[in-house]
């Protein structure tokens, strides 16, 4: 089949290349340029261009269209949070006959707003983090003079959002004292979350109108940035029995049928887990699923062309994947870190130290599989570093520049 994966340059689009192309199917990787991660490996068949969604939304769309008729795809798998919003949210536009891997679009929505998303699980009595919502800064200001209870977590609605028919990141803030109100934008409406002090626990699920064709889940062992984000150094668990029900009563509430990452922080203090976000798309440590003997990309595909899909409950446990590059990111962000940055981390300073010895006995540690760098698949991991080491150079001159103003 022809199968075209958007957004080249993410981890997933990788994933999902390699599982895909080593089944014989021809792979168009498409990125916003010639060049892609994914589109470097062997398996891509062909590299396809298009316009950046968040530059131009109505050329993106052109260009996908343009792209299907013209190499004749059968299946589309959108891969990023705008790709994905874009793609099922035109849908009927797109070339007939199309196999589109997408949740539909009224899903994808109304998951995409965290609001919406925390008011529906508080519905199921899913666990989640103590919150007050504010629509404006004066609220804000108002809410934290009166509870002085540090640190927050400012979450706004969705972390990509529309303003101005233009794409903008929001991103998620962190409140350590009341003069960081304003040391930063703030998207309102906005959430205000306690600090879950905690390791991220991630479940992950392939679904059909909200029964689960395949489980999995990980645990986040260090992330970028340190303070929570995406996992660079993580490890396949087995699934807590209160982790499946959270999850799968939440995801058949929404009657779901698609992919699924359903993130949660598992609590240091009462052990409890609470629900953080749920990403209605393919996931950064996908990798991870598919060395542990899930093969979520190919499930999905087999799903979509209405093959016989086995429920697949079992896998591989205390398989470890390293984001390498990102790992080197991790342990950098807390070399260059300060004392106090560290401790309003919620980090004790000797973990400098101790992650230092742990990134460099990881790097002998055998059994640890690198995500990007395959020996049957190298190039990607060679365009990693050296778009890595470009970007590290472009930071140096900006970095330069804003000391001689």
């Amino acid at each position: 089949m022809n199968i075209l994966i958007t957004d080249g340059n993410q981890r997933a689009a990788l994933a999902i290349t390699r599982s895909l192309g080593r089944k014989g199917h021809r792979i168009f990787v498409g990125e916003d340029k010639k060049k892609s991660l994914a589109g470097v490996s062997k398996y891509a068949y062909k590299c396809v261009e298009y316009t950046s969604p968040a530059k131009d939304r109505n050329q993106f769309l052109t260009d996908i269209i343009t792209i299907i008729r013209d190499n004749d795809i059968d299946v589309l798998f959108p891969v990023t949070d705008i790709t994905t919003y874009e793609i099922s949210n035109n849908k009927d536009t797109l070339p007939d006959p199309l196999k589109i891997g997408c949740v539909d679009f009224d899903l994808f929505e109304l998951v995409h707003n965290k609001i919406k998303l925390f008011e529906i699980a508080q519905e199921c009595d899913l666990p989640v983090p103590t919150l007050h919502i504010v629509n404006n800064k004066e609220e804000l200001k108002e809410f934290i003079d009166k509870d002085k209870c540090y640190p927050y977590v400012l979450k706004p609605q969705s972390s990509r959002m529309i303003i101005d028919n233009q794409w903008q990141d929001t991103g998620v803030r962190y409140i350590y004292s009341f003069d960081d109100i304003e040391s930063g934008e703030v998207h309102f409406p906005c959430m205000i979350q306690k600090k879950i002090e905690g390791s991220g626990i991630g479940f992950f699920a392939l679904l059909k109108d909200g029964e689960p064709m395949s489980v999995f889940a990980h645990e986040r062992i260090r992330e970028k940035p340190p303070s929570g984000g995406v996992s660079v150094l993580r490890k396949s668990i087995p699934i807590d029995e209160r982790l499946k029900t959270y999850s799968l009563h939440l995801l058949k509430k929404l009657n779901w049928t698609g992919v699924a990452m359903v993130e949660y922080k598992k609590s240091i203090k009462d052990g409890n887990y609470y629900l953080m976000e749920l990403n209605g798309r393919f996931w950064g440590s996908l990798q991870l699923a598919v060395d542990s003997d899930v093969d979520f990309p190919y499930l999905y595909l087999k799903m979509l062309c209405n093959e016989e899909v086995e429920n697949q409950n079992s896998y591989k446990i205390g398989v470890v994947s390293r984001w390498f590059l990102g790992d080197c990111d991790h342990l950098i962000a807390l070399l260059t870190k300060s004392k106090q940055q560290i401790k309003m981390l919620g980090l004790k300073f000797s973990q400098r130290i101790k992650t230092f010895i742990s990134f460099i006995l990881d790097l002998f540690n055998l059994n640890i599989k690198l995500e990007v760098l395959r020996l049957s698949d190298c190039k990607p991991f060679l365009y990693e570093v050296k778009s890595y080491f470009i970007s590290l150079c472009r930071k140096n001159r900006s970095s330069h520049r804003v000391k001689e103003l």
